[in-house]
């Protein structure tokens, strides 16, 4: 990844997750990469190379974020904030800047020598791009895979009240449940089955992404075998994965059972939002949604009996940008604050 003659050049933003890379230019192009941290953290920097190898663009410089130092590679999270910041200088001569929980950029020495600051600051960059967009209170919501944000916000300034996971959690400002990754025995602890409420069992039988498939709000995917026992992420492989919750198989639970089964865990997810929602939403006078479970995030407002207006980030940005949320706002957030360093 090499500086071009253009000091106007767009910084890439660069979103390292424990499951997926993404980066983005802040001008609408984006593009992401599976990428389980947590199974290779050594092979990071090639993986950042490949990825900005398929991007392909000129740039000013490199704003990172992140939430993978959580995963089980690392010990601490200062661990893990200084294998991704030394990962990332291996990967590029660009000029490298990390942002933190409390709206600045520092470089990556400073970054290393305060974790706490930078450390899951993906939220932060998001939350801030969206209350730059907006002209009244709102309540910004992103569903993902495996984590809900929900964030007041005023026109130009982020009212959370937590900045770390645990502040967060605390507040009920960042719920850890998701669309594709959150095991079922972490949603619901019974399930409808045949008439009877069923316990589930406490294994990673099955996950989310289990249910939203057999509801058809998640797109069958043949290829995917990042489920809970690695077959395809099908409908009828979903099925049997969420027959295992209550101790069944394909011969004692149909399709019929599954769309019970997935139903309720649609219920479960919805309301463990919705109360997240209730706590934050005094004030607001519209919702802006993102995150590739919006449609679970509609549900959650929705359900929460308040008539909001609703909106989508969808509305200002490409597909692939999107997708990609956390980054495409810190590159366009350091295109702004940061400009040309070298």
């Amino acid at each position: 990844m090499n500086a071009g003659d253009d000091a106007g050049a767009p910084w890439l933003g660069l979103d390292v997750g424990g499951a997926n890379l993404k980066l983005a230019d802040g001008r609408g192009r984006a593009v992401s990469a599976a990428f389980p941290l947590w199974k290779q953290p050594g092979e990071l920097s090639t993986a950042i190379v490949a990825l900005v190898d398929r991007f392909g663009a000129t740039a000013g410089g490199v704003a990172l974020t992140m939430t993978g130092e959580l995963c089980d590679a690392f010990a601490t999270k200062a661990e893990g904030v200084r294998a991704i910041v030394e990962a990332t200088l291996a990967a590029t001569d660009l000029p490298v800047r990390v942002a933190t929980v409390d709206d600045h950029w520092l470089a990556p020495a400073e970054a290393v020598a305060a974790p706490q600051l930078v450390a899951a600051a993906n939220w932060r960059v998001a939350a801030r791009w969206v209350a730059s967009r907006i002209e009244a209170p709102a309540l910004w919501i992103d569903c993902g895979s495996t984590t809900v944000d929900v964030i007041p916000l005023k026109p130009g300034r982020v009212l959370s009240r937590g900045r770390t996971d645990t502040e967060r959690l605390l507040a009920s400002e960042l719920v850890y449940t998701g669309v594709r990754r959150t095991p079922v025995c972490a949603i619901a602890r019974t399930l409808p089955y045949r008439g009877a409420s069923c316990p589930v069992m406490a294994e990673w039988f099955a996950t989310s992404a289990d249910a939203w498939v057999t509801l058809g709000e998640l797109p069958e995917d043949p290829a995917n075998r990042e489920t809970a026992d690695g077959r395809p992420l099908t409908r009828a492989a979903a099925r049997d994965r969420l027959a295992r919750c209550v101790g069944a198989d394909r011969t004692t639970f149909g399709e019929e059972d599954a769309e019970i089964a997935a139903i309720e865990i649609a219920q479960q997810q919805t309301q463990a939002i919705g109360a997240a929602i209730q706590q934050q939403i005094a004030g607001a006078q519209l919702v802006i949604l993102s995150g590739e479970g919006e449609f679970l995030a509609r549900r959650a407002v929705e359900g929460s009996g308040r008539m909001l207006q609703v909106q989508s980030v969808s509305q200002w940005l490409t597909p692939e940008a999107s997708r990609a949320f956390p980054a495409t706002a810190a590159a366009a957030l350091a295109s702004r604050e940061l400009g040309a360093l070298r």
